[in-house]
């Protein structure tokens, strides 16, 4: 159980109007205005911090940076901004769904050390936080969430990722399968922040020749996501065990 704080706010789930603006600035930061953008995200950020709209706004749109053509540097830039920022967002509301999960999945890979040696996170004294840290918290305030939402299964896919990248297959199933009775699934926001979790899982374990697993994975997203092109190609295509 992790010991990350939260207070007895229940979680603040991801709304439509955070969809919304995840869907303009998905637009946005594919431009050649990106660098406008942003910088007038935290033009306007840094001149309210406690501003809920502009907090996530630029959180996502700093996730929006990270592409797989991303060069190293600037990924471990943007991946340790990001980190700070999403903290920022949990500071105005611990149990806020968006930035949480948005951390757990930006703080992958973090280089060790980079993020320690950042004043700034320190400036806004947020401790280092692992990624399955925050996913065992976002499971938990599910749990007792009034809110019973599709996605809640992207932390719990996060967990099984994790487990699969330690060896830990017997773990991974058990997670998947209790994310499988925790959370009721039906379609729900069609994005690849959310879906791409699933993806990452349906690829580990095709690379592992873990057919059957694979395809549970690939229906139960394809339940949540049936709108999702790569999720309903994925467990066709074939993927070199990586060594």
């Amino acid at each position: 159980m992790s010991n990350i704080n939260t207070n007895v706010e229940d979680i603040i789930p991801f709304s439509k109007d955070e969809f919304e603006i995840l869907l303009a600035l998905s637009m946005g930061m594919k431009s050649n205005s990106r660098s406008r953008i942003l910088n007038a995200l935290q033009k306007k950020h840094e001149s309210n911090p406690s501003d809920e709209k502009s907090a996530i706004s630029l959180a996502i749109a700093i996730y929006l940076l990270i592409g797989p053509k991303t060069e190293a540097i600037e990924r471990a830039k943007a991946q340790v901004s990001g980190y700070m920022i999403m903290s920022e967002c949990l500071k105005i509301h611990s149990t806020w769904w968006l930035p949480r999960y948005l951390r757990s999945e930006i703080s992958l890979g973090i280089p060790d050390g980079l993020a320690e040696m950042s004043s700034g996170v320190h400036s806004i004294g947020a401790s280092i936080v692992k990624p399955y840290e925050d996913r065992e918290v976002l499971i938990e305030m599910q749990g007792r969430s009034v809110y019973s939402e599709p996605y809640f299964m992207c932390p719990y896919m996060g967990q099984v990722r994790e487990l699969l990248g330690s060896g830990n297959i017997d773990g991974a199933y058990k997670m998947f399968k209790r994310a499988c009775d925790k959370v009721e699934c039906k379609p729900t926001y069609h994005t690849r922040l959310l879906s791409q979790v699933f993806l990452d899982v349906i690829i580990i374990l095709k690379r592992l020749c873990l057919e059957e697993f694979a395809l549970q994975v690939q229906q139960k997203a394809m339940t949540v996501f049936p709108k999702s092109r790569s999720i309903a190609e994925s467990i066709n295509m074939t993927y070199t065990l990586l060594t």
